[in-house]
């Protein structure tokens, strides 16, 4: 029982503050998060097939405090094999 009160506690400090959505893809975090009093979302991730998907998803829930910043550009280093070759 003690995990939920973490959790609220957590959303209660996004009231009105900027998040960060680090390794984002379709984006249901970035949605909770401004469901749950974020003021605005940056929503960063390494997929940019799931920029369009996430867009969408953003769009349905009438949101339009999520921006999105997605490609190899960002995470292209993670994204590395021990051989150096993207994944």
């Amino acid at each position: 029982m003690s995990g939920q009160y973490v959790v609220l506690e957590v959303l209660q400090s996004l009231r009105g503050r900027d998040v960060t959505d680090f390794w984002a893809s379709v984006d249901y975090s970035a949605i909770y998060f401004v469901l749950h009093g974020a003021r605005k979302v940056i929503a960063l991730g390494p997929l940019p097939s799931a920029a369009s998907c996430a867009e969408e998803n953003v769009n349905i829930s009438g949101l339009t405090d999520v921006a999105f910043v997605m490609g190899r550009v960002l995470f292209g280093p993670l994204l590395a094999s021990p051989k150096g070759r993207s994944i």
